[in-house]
């Protein structure tokens, strides 16, 4: 069972924390930056998460020794851009490209050598007329969207000339405004909002049933790293894909608690 996840205030370099089952001299050495808000289910800054495990189950595979640097979300990107971190986990957009490198299948990302996939829900206060049919909002007019900062579908809600609050770097932050009516919607991670409903807001927060979006993260190398080491990082791409589909790993899928 998952402890609960402690959150650390700005970047914390975890000392001694290997994800790697395997530190044989010849393993690759990674730092991954793991945000320091809860990615539910994919990431937990305690080191928990189904895609944490999956780097964890690679590595037997594929030796690379993984260290974790907490840090907010915006500058994990930060730091991957600079270099001063290996890897992270995130989405893909052609901008992020530009510095990343991602597991590519032709000219696009490759899902199947992906870490897992996550799921967006439109969330409405109960009885508001706010509505979304899978394309676009409805009764929605100038009333702003809350989403967390740095979210990948800021972008999306921009292109419909959404007015978007992300003042809210937390779900909980997200829905309180939300139920605050300082927001008319909040888009969030489907499973994390729902836990964050079930704690907080269960009678005044509804969760619509029309998907927003459903979105493939990949492991995210910085492109300088990627080419010094682009045989082995392909490698363990690779050792990532195999290791999603052993029964070990399937069983911690079926196994691991989604709401905390």
């Amino acid at each position: 069972m998952r402890t609960k996840a402690k959150v650390w205030s700005g970047a914390a370099l975890v000392p001694g924390l290997m994800l790697s089952v395997s530190l044989r001299a010849a393993a690759l050495e990674m730092t991954v930056c793991v945000f320091d808000q809860p990615f539910s289910p994919l990431t937990f800054p305690d080191g928990c998460g189904q895609s944490l495990e999956l780097l964890r189950r690679a590595s037997a595979l594929q030796p690379v020794a993984i260290r974790r640097l907490v840090a907010p979300r915006s500058q994990c990107m930060n730091r991957l851009r600079s270099g001063q971190v290996d890897a992270m986990l995130a989405a893909f957009t052609p901008e992020r490209a530009t510095y990343g490198a991602y597991p590519m299948k032709g000219a696009q990302p490759d899902p199947g050598r992906g870490v897992g996939e996550l799921n967006f829900s439109v969330s409405r206060r109960r009885g508001a007329a706010v509505d979304w049919d899978g394309q676009r909002f409805i009764g929605l007019g100038r009333q702003p969207v809350g989403a967390q900062p740095d979210l990948l579908h800021i972008p999306m809600l921009r292109e419909m000339g959404v007015v978007i609050d992300s003042s809210g770097s937390s779900v909980d932050q997200v829905f309180a405004k939300l139920a605050g009516k300082r927001v008319a919607a909040a888009v969030t991670e489907r499973d994390e909002g729902a836990a964050s409903i079930a704690r907080k807001y269960r009678g005044q927060i509804d969760m619509l049933p029309v998907p927003f979006q459903k979105t493939p993260v990949y492991l995210l190398v910085n492109q300088g790293y990627y080419q010094k080491h682009q045989a082995q990082v392909e490698a363990y791409w690779q050792a990532i894909a195999q290791a999603r589909h052993t029964p070990g790993f399937r069983r911690f899928i079926a196994e691991f608690p989604q709401h905390q």
